[in-house]
């Protein structure tokens, strides 16, 4: 007898099964992220909001400590409560870059915005197997 597997499950297993290729995507962006917040030159109007709540070297440290322990977290180094508390970190850091470039800020949203979810997509995703893993 021939079933099919509903889609959705697929997906997930799928996802479910690149976690190690999902960190590091999260891990190689938030590092290129946090070397061009400290290298860059942001001054148009879309990082109005983003400076607003710290410094461009603040958001750059932020990232590439987050970057730097998702990395290490694929070696075993981390301990569970570290990863919870840098996917929280992560999570809230990805959603204010999308909702200070996306929403709120005052020029046209321009489509390539709109990737700025696949972060924060990815991040719920990993968290959502940490905290499995320990429950």
């Amino acid at each position: 007898m021939n079933q099919t597997v509903d889609p959705r499950f697929k997906f997930a297993y799928l996802l479910s099964l690149k976690k190690v290729e999902t960190t590091i995507l999260l891990s190689v962006a938030a590092l290129c992220l946090g070397v061009g917040f400290i290298l860059g030159d942001g001054t148009n109007a879309n990082y109005e909001l983003i400076y607003s709540f710290a410094h461009q070297c603040v958001w750059g440290s932020v990232f590439l400590i987050y970057g730097s322990v998702k990395m290490l977290s694929l070696l075993k180094f981390v301990d569970y409560r570290i990863k919870i508390l840098n996917g929280c970190v992560g999570l809230w850091a990805w959603n204010y870059i999308f909702l200070s470039f996306a929403i709120f800020d005052t020029t046209a949203m321009a489509p390539t915005e709109v990737l700025l979810l696949v972060p924060v997509i990815a991040e719920v995703w990993i968290l959502i197997s940490v905290v499995k893993k320990v429950i």
